[in-house]
């Protein structure tokens, strides 16, 4: 261990930030606010993905982790602009709506933009904020939670989640929908969300909680598109999305890449969401099942199966994803012929879910992470129960800021 390598602050130096901080003090390198939730955008991408492969070889040895794993360092394809959801929480501050960034408490944090975001969103939040500011549109300004642009910067969607509505705060909602999309022509379909909850789980995720909401559409298409190669998926826009459109091709290739099915195998895709994976392993297989939350996602997973692969053995099962459910839910195990993508929200899978997996038997295993820090952990209850990494393949999903997207193939021991 080298000396910019030295642990002074006990487990907690083992910690992707830290490591990624230390890094960047060694190259010369200043991060202003690591705390950002853009705080790489500064950097030219360069020395960003540079920065970040340095910090991952360094984490990985301070984790004492399978050396020589790591088979790839994927970068950002759009590495600026590039996020497909964003959000601001609405606020009345000394008498002045604002649509700010941040979540505290008296003002709603800065109104400033990002430059992880499609210019075309700071658009539409700049004319939001200019029309929610008169009397005309006072009604909807003193109801809204969030609102919540879903797309790209050819076409977007409009999300405004309220927390309480009657007819007058509905048409006036109406209204400011239909002015703004006249202001931004690349505003092309526009929702309601009703969350009397006010909460921060301000998409689908409410509904998982059995909160009062209502979805309501003003006008356009009820549905988002995402390419995936020779592939058009379709998705609610209240559904969960990798935040980087871009990186969907190079993401379910990566994953498919490393799982290496045979072509008479069968793939089970776990947190399936609208089926991004489950139709990329259904290019190359002949069996697919999917497991997910029931909601607007499973279900749009299942009409893109549908449509882009009728006749298929592609199935998909709702509800939560546990170790309870795996073994009561899923079909016997065909070991050799079994393969599966675990792909869990950043909390990750748990201990019960890899222990029904590991139970399985499946020839091959893909575990994806969002959250660098969750995969030492995870890693030794694999290697607990009988599996252990053979490749590692990072993704920069998420750049300018201190995440990565870590994809690793687990194979029996």
């Amino acid at each position: 261990m080298n000396r910019n390598e030295k642990r002074t602050d006990g487990v907690k130096n083992n910690s992707f930030a830290v490591c990624l901080l230390e890094t960047a003090r060694a190259s010369g390198m200043k991060i202003a606010d690591p705390s950002a939730p853009d705080a790489l955008a500064s950097l030219e991408y360069g020395q960003e993905h540079l920065l970040k492969k340095d910090a991952m070889d360094l984490f990985w040895r301070r984790n004492d982790l399978p050396s020589g794993r790591i088979r790839g360092f994927i970068p950002s394809v759009l590495p600026r602009h590039y996020r497909t959801s964003s959000k601001r929480k609405a606020s009345f501050f000394h008498g002045h709506f604002r649509l700010g960034m941040g979540y505290g408490h008296g003002g709603g944090g800065a109104d400033d933009g990002s430059l992880l975001e499609p210019e075309t969103h700071g658009r539409i939040y700049a004319c939001l904020r200019k029309l929610l500011n008169g009397p005309k549109y006072l009604e909807a300004a003193k109801s809204l939670n969030f609102c919540v642009i879903r797309g790209d910067e050819q076409e977007t969607a409009l999300i405004f989640n309220i927390f309480r509505a009657n007819g007058s705060i509905v048409r006036n909602l109406r209204c400011l929908a239909q002015e703004t999309a006249s202001a931004i022509p690349e505003l092309k379909s526009c929702f309601m969300l009703l969350d009397t909850t006010r909460s921060g789980y301000y998409l689908e995720s409410s509904a998982r909680e059995g909160r009062d909401r209502m979805f309501k559409k003003f006008f356009g298409p009820s549905v988002l598109a995402q390419k995936l190669g020779g592939l058009k998926l379709f998705y609610p826009p209240e559904a969960f999305s990798q935040v980087n459109g871009a990186m969907c091709g190079p993401f379910a290739s990566a994953s498919l890449e490393l799982l290496e099915p045979d072509p008479d195998a069968r793939v089970i895709d776990l947190y399936c969401g609208y089926g991004l994976l489950s139709m990329k392993a259904a290019e190359s297989v002949p069996h697919v099942i999917g497991m997910d939350w029931e909601g607007p996602a499973i279900r749009a997973a299942a009409a893109n199966a549908e449509h882009l692969f009728p006749g298929k053995d592609i199935r998909f099962l709702t509800g939560a994803v546990t170790g309870e459910s795996l073994r009561a839910r899923l079909p016997l195990s065909r070991e050799e012929k079994e393969f599966i993508l675990l792909d869990p929200p950043r909390s990750g899978a748990g201990n019960d879910v890899i222990e029904a997996i590991a139970a399985r038997r499946p020839r091959r295993i893909v575990a994806i992470f969002c959250g660098t820090d969750g995969i030492p952990p995870a890693l030794r209850h694999w290697q607990a129960n009988g599996y252990e990494a053979t490749a590692v393949r990072v993704l920069d999903m998420f750049p300018g800021t201190m995440n990565l997207e870590t994809m690793v193939r687990l194979e029996h021991i």
